[in-house]
């Protein structure tokens, strides 16, 4: 598996092609899956970094999990996509963590 870093900010459009989400609890991320890789989002900050109609796209998905044990953690990256559609908020607003990445199989 490759890891490459991002750009701090995603063309809107990005997640067209989103299959679905599942938070993965073995690396504590939310990973969005495409038919030719993954966004693995470590920080529910850096989904400010999808433009507004990315994070309707996301809005439509419910995040996957196993265990009761995450939903907390679940829950604040589907509160966040909530707060930033309620709030209009900017792509970009709260800057971006060092950990997003793109995985390509």
């Amino acid at each position: 598996m490759t890891q490459i870093p991002i750009v701090q900010h995603f063309c809107d459009g990005s997640l067209h092609n989103m299959e679905y989400w599942v938070f993965d609890e073995a690396t504590a991320t939310a990973v969005i899956k495409f038919p030719n890789g993954v966004f693995r989002i470590v920080d529910r900050k850096d989904l400010l970094q999808f433009g507004e109609r990315d994070i309707h796209t996301s809005a439509q998905h419910r995040i996957i999990y196993k265990t009761e044990l995450v939903e907390p953690v679940v829950k604040e990256f589907t509160s966040m996509i909530a707060e930033i559609i309620k709030k209009k908020m900017c792509p970009g607003v709260m800057g971006r963590s060092d950990m997003l990445v793109i995985e390509k199989d």
